[in-house]
Order: structure tokens, then sequence, then C-alpha cells
């Protein structure tokens, strides 16, 4: 199905079910879960609304202490897995073997793309 399609159709509520990722390509909490779960999220295709939820992503955005944005998050996730709007399967992006002379300059669970990769041989 073309993407634009499939995206309509979901916004639509076509689908009692759908499958698709929820990428998120910093390890911001922030820049994963308000998209997607914030009522006014710009991905909240789920058409997620919890007033609990929306308070902690709005305190995890404009907290700028490390400790406390990590506890606030805590909390708007675990919030999140109790009242299930989705279900979550896991897939890995990329899945590689590799000799030793195969460099790279950073490998994390978010970023593992082939144009950081080279030769050393």
């Amino acid at each position: 199905m073309e993407w634009g399609a499939y995206l309509k159709d979901v916004l639509d509520r076509k689908y009692t079910a759908c499958f698709h990722t929820f990428p998120s390509y910093t390890a911001d909490p922030d820049a994963y879960l308000y998209r997607w779960f914030h009522s006014k999220g710009a991905w909240n295709t789920l058409g997620f609304n919890d007033p609990e939820v929306d308070a902690l992503l709005q305190q995890g955005r404009t907290n700028p202490n490390p400790t406390l944005r990590r506890e606030i998050y805590r909390k708007a996730q675990f919030r999140i897995a109790e009242l299930s709007p989705a279900i979550y399967t896991w897939r890995t992006r990329v899945a590689s073997g590799q000799q030793s002379y195969v460099k790279t300059e950073s490998v994390t669970p978010l970023r593992r793309y082939w144009e950081y990769f080279w030769l050393d041989k």
C-alpha cells in the first residue's frame, strides 16, 4: 500500500490494529514520548489522550534537571504501559557480523548505520 494512503487510513481509524515502527533517533525520551503519546503530539496516530501522561511529558520537556527528568519519564512510561495504547514488538534495524578490520566511530542501540564504518586493512 502506498504510504500516504496507509497513513490516511490509520488516521481515519479504518483499522482496529496496524503495524508500523516508532523510531527515535536520540536517547532523549522527549523526542519519542511526546510525539507519540502527548494528546497534541505530532505523531499521535493512536489518538491517545491521558491528562496524567500529558502533564508528565510537559514536565519532562521543561525540566532541565537530569535526575528529575529521569524520574518524570519513568513515571510517564509506567503510566503509558499501564494504559497500553499500543502493543510493542521488537526488531533490529541492522544485524551484522564483522571482521576485526571493520571499524566504526560509534555503535549504539539507536545508531548503527553503514556510512559510519570503514575498513582498516
